[in-house]
């Protein structure tokens, strides 16, 4: 019977964990229109280095009709060009979330000193991944 209250235990207990996570998610930055506010910061080519890879990548971003963000990619060492991302997301205090199913990867970043400051993950593995503007559509 001990064990059984033990697995009921951290079963609640991992269940508050799920919700008390939920909870504190960053949510994506919109409007009452509906459209994404402060977008210009990222607009533009970003290149890095996926660091422990030594493969470059170039993230280009744009601004859709919605007036949120959209975008592509380049892995250089791979012939990927211009390789559209499957969604991107703004996040309030400007980072945003990049996810390619192509690639199978997702990077989340924070701008920060006129950079990119963020990680990419793919295949469970974490890199990190900074951008430096190349050119700045935006600013």
């Amino acid at each position: 019977m001990p064990t059984m209250r033990l697995q009921y235990f951290l079963f609640a207990l991992a269940l508050a964990f799920v919700m008390a996570g939920n909870s504190t998610a960053q949510q994506p930055e919109e409007q009452a229109d509906g459209a994404c506010p402060d977008v210009e910061w990222i607009l533009g080519e970003w290149r890095g280095e996926i660091q422990g890879t030594g493969r470059a990548v170039i993230f280009r971003f744009s601004e859709d009709e919605r007036a949120c963000v959209t975008g592509n990619f380049d892995i250089a060492d791979e012939d990927r060009d211009r390789v559209p991302f499957s969604e991107v997301e703004m996040l309030e205090g400007q980072i945003v979330h990049a996810r390619s199913d192509a690639m199978e990867f997702t990077y989340k970043g924070q701008y920060e000193g006129g950079r990119i400051v963020g990680e990419f993950m793919q295949t469970g593995t974490v890199f990190a991944l900074d951008l430096e503007p190349v050119t700045r559509s935006g600013y």
